[in-house]
């Protein structure tokens, strides 16, 4: 009795044990509008055949995609579908095959189905939801910090802030203008009285002259 209960621990966890080896994109998260680097890790969970073949499609959200070379896997892309092929991942093994791309601008989840193909002529989809037996690859898309919002915010009050400068700058140059004004109104009041005493100097002196020559007209006609 009790090997027996043995024996069926034993095969609960063999049958447990495939679903923790999906083929799965890494890292699993990103953020909007980045640009980032991911593989697709493909865990071999036969245990006597070998994986041949990687069939990934790639999101519809994805304007382009850049694959990474991979030595000895021949690739080839149709449309939205990558194929590796020609290379050996042994039982206990994974691999992995690089892609770059750019995030799109939405958050949400992004998914990858895949199919696994095995020397024996086996064939595994990888295409099923989040909580099958063989779910599709997955990235969960974040909203990046410090969106749009917050950059529109930035740029209005430096532009507020600019346009405080500029009021303060034509304030100065108002006041200074004032004062020049000012300067230039007294120096020109002082420049009348100037003219005034010098005009008054020589009506004096011309008076003094006339009386002095009548003096000596006067004297010249004494006997």
């Amino acid at each position: 009795m009790k090997k027996a209960f043995l024996w069926a621990v034993a095969l609960l966890l063999f049958a447990a044990a495939p679903a923790s080896a999906h083929v799965t994109i890494q890292p699993p998260e990103s953020t909007t509008g980045a640009f980032a680097r991911f593989v697709v890790r493909v865990p071999n969970e036969h245990e006597t055949a070998a994986t041949i073949k990687v069939e990934v499609q790639m999101p519809a959200e994805f304007e382009e995609v850049r694959y990474q070379p991979k030595e000895g896997w021949r690739r080839t892309v149709n449309g939205r579908t990558v194929t590796w092929e020609g290379g050996r991942i042994a039982p206990g093994e994974f691999d992995e095959f690089g892609f770059s791309t750019r995030m799109p601008d939405k958050a949400g989840a992004l998914t990858f189905p895949s199919i696994q193909t095995y020397d024996n002529g086996e064939v595994v989809s990888w295409t099923g939801p989040e909580d099958a037996d063989k779910p599709a690859g997955r990235v969960t898309v974040k909203q990046a910090e410090g969106g749009s919002g917050g950059g529109h915010g930035a740029s209005t009050d430096t532009t507020a802030a600019a346009a405080s400068n500029d009021d303060e700058g034509k304030g100065e140059a108002e006041g200074e203008a004032e004062g020049d004004n000012a300067s230039s109104s007294s120096s020109g009041d002082g420049d009348d009285d100037t003219d005034a005493l010098v005009f008054v100097a020589l009506a004096l002196s011309g008076l003094s002259l006339v009386i002095a020559l009548a003096g000596v007209a006067a004297g010249r006609r004494r006997p």
